[in-house]
């Protein structure tokens, strides 16, 4: 399995069109919870790719946001 079958595998579930969802209905806050892992830059990802709209994502602390940003990048390519 190559990076681009990981990401349709998951821009496809139900969860990432109900996030999609709510950004198109202009929802201004999403909260996340319960993800481990990368999970949470796989979800990303999936939103980038299906919306239009800029995004912002708050993280706890630079080194935190630092993975963040590593991880997006690997997923992106």
């Amino acid at each position: 399995m190559n990076i681009q079958d990981f990401r349709n595998i998951f821009s496809k579930s139900p969860q990432v069109a109900a996030v999609i969802n709510q950004l198109q209905l202009n929802q201004t806050n999403i909260a996340l919870n319960g993800m481990a892992g990368s999970f949470s830059s796989v979800i990303a990802n999936a939103v980038i790719n299906g919306t239009a709209n800029s995004h912002l994502f708050i993280l706890n602390d630079k080194e935190e946001a630092a993975y963040y940003l590593n991880d997006l990048e690997q997923i992106l390519g």
